[in-house]
């Protein structure tokens, strides 16, 4: 008697044609589910209830440290599809129960930190069992929940890995490079930067190579006149980019503008394409044109993407991504685009975080043996303020208002509290602290309204106190000095004549002979 397993169970006189088959890879996901719950079931622990949460809101922390540690567990017993499983399903269960959105939990430091641990975990899992593709898209997950310092570290470190697995080693090398930055002495991340850097070179090794196999050598001249072409649109970038940064943008606009016209779409083209984007997206911002900014913005992003995920080689822009990011978010706010504009702010963060604070380049030339050139220089500075305090509140401050208009002042709450931690000019720290007044208000908390309020205040104070004495110091400046009375004139005028006699009277002594 032959015995068929299928769906919905054995049916007496059903038709055989009506018996759907499982395939191979159901059954043994099947039997993959069975013994994951048999093993592992009982040792995960239990999901609070609603009530429970009512009663006692932490209980949520104390389920999501619980749940790491049973993915840790697993991991030691190297059974690690089984740790991926718990890590990500452990996650999901906590964001669905514990919060309205995962965007909602991101908001929440204590549980932000143990998800991205599982998220970069799980990365660490899917290395060990050779699926880079998977410890990738992880990684991706973990760095989504902000993680900072040695946790920042540990998945930048994966997932260069994850992306030296599947080939993509100027990328994987660009996030190592970060993370070097941020632990000099952390042998595993060094180790891994050299390969990244070997396989990078090797890439473009092969690159050139597959270019010059397809030169046509009958063309004899097409590749000199395209180098010419090269060298004179590079040429005219760097007069541009030095515009821009000098606060000439109607002038650096006139120069980028006939190049990006004129452009045709070859791949050889791509990387001074994406430097055209770049500038003329700044000069238009600077200038208010909103939609020009958008498009040019946009599209730098775009060539970007496509040259790193074909492991293109190019020279990224001088003043960095964080500033395009900053300024195509702004763009998107204030043209009303506001779920494009949430998405790049989000970007945005991520991409400060990852880079970490920016300094200025004010040292001398030669400094540690490297040459800093005029337009790195000017670069530093927009890259500097792109990354600032200042400039990472004014995002959390737009995507308050965001939060709030799309859920409720509630939300807006941690990106406000952010944006008064992070406050640089009295005049912002006022308007951090004014605006946690008004939802304090909303809220009905009273009490903490009023705290905040006073701070507004406080703040406020201070700023105009700073005007006022910059405005005296301005009006003393432009003031000219008081002529002194005419008796002190006389007085100096016959004590230089005397000076004078006795100057001469020197000059005559000096001049004798001994």
């Amino acid at each position: 008697m032959l015995s068929l397993s299928f769906e919905g169970g054995f049916v007496a006189h059903q038709p055989m044609s009506s018996v759907r088959f499982p395939e191979a890879s159901e059954v043994e996901q099947a039997a993959e589910d069975a013994a994951y719950r048999e093993a592992v079931g009982p040792t995960l622990p239990s999901l609070p209830t609603v009530e429970a949460l009512e009663a006692d809101p932490e209980a949520k922390y104390v389920y999501i440290a619980a749940t790491k540690e049973a993915g840790n567990a697993l991991f030691k017993q190297g059974k690690f599809a089984w740790a991926i499983r718990t890590y990500c399903d452990g996650v999901d269960a906590f964001v669905n129960r514990c919060y309205p959105s995962r965007e909602r939990m991101l908001w929440d430091y204590a549980a932000r930190v143990p998800c991205a641990q599982c998220y970069s975990n799980a990365a660490l899992c899917a290395l060990k069992s050779g699926d880079c593709g998977h410890a990738a898209s992880l990684c991706e997950r973990a760095m989504a929940c902000r993680p900072e310092d040695g946790d920042l570290v540990k998945v930048l470190l994966r997932h260069g890995q994850a992306l030296l697995g599947i080939g993509r080693a100027e990328e994987a090398k660009e996030l190592l490079y970060t993370a070097a930055e941020k632990e000099p002495n952390n042998r595993p991340v060094r180790e891994e930067l050299a390969k990244a850097r070997k396989a990078a070179a090797a890439a473009a090794k092969e690159a050139d190579k597959r270019l010059f196999q397809s030169v046509n050598l009958n063309k004899s001249g097409l590749t000199s006149r395209r180098e010419l072409q090269k060298e004179q649109m590079e040429e005219a970038l760097g007069k541009g980019f030095e515009l821009l940064y000098d606060g000439k943008d109607a002038e650096a606009l006139a120069l980028f503008t006939p190049m990006l016209s004129g452009r045709s779409d070859g791949a050889h083209k791509r990387p001074q394409l994406l430097q055209l984007s770049y500038g003329a997206g700044l000069a238009h911002y600077h200038t208010n044109n909103l939609e020009q900014a958008i498009s040019e913005l946009q599209r730098f992003l775009q060539l970007r993407d496509e040259l790193l995920a074909e492991v293109e080689d190019f020279t990224p822009p001088l003043a960095g991504v964080p500033l395009a990011r900053f300024y195509l978010s702004h763009a998107l706010f204030n043209s009303q685009r506001l779920p494009e504009a949430k998405v790049q702010l989000d970007l945005y963060l991520d991409h400060v975080a990852a880079d970490g604070p920016q300094r200025v380049l004010n040292m001398p030339d030669g400094w540690g043996g490297k040459k800093i050139t005029p337009a790195e220089r000017a670069a530093s500075r927009f890259r500097s303020r792109a990354s600032s305090n200042e400039a990472q509140a004014d995002a959390h401050t737009m995507l308050a208002l965001l939060a709030e208009r799309e859920t409720g002042s509630e939300a807006a709450l941690p990106h406000l509290l952010k944006c008064a931690e992070l406050a640089g000019p009295e005049r912002q720290q006022a308007e951090a602290h004014d605006n946690l007044a008004r939802v304090y208000k909303t809220l009905g908390r009273d009490e903490d309204a009023t705290v905040q309020r006073a701070l507004a205040e406080q703040a406020l104070e201070k700023h105009k106190a700073k005007e006022e004495e910059a405005a005296r110091k301005k009006k003393e400046e432009a003031e000219p000095p008081e002529a002194p009375p005419p008796e002190v004139l006389a007085g100096e005028a016959d004590a230089g004549g005397e000076a004078g006699s006795e100057g001469a009277a020197a000059e005559e002594e000096s001049g004798k002979s001994e």
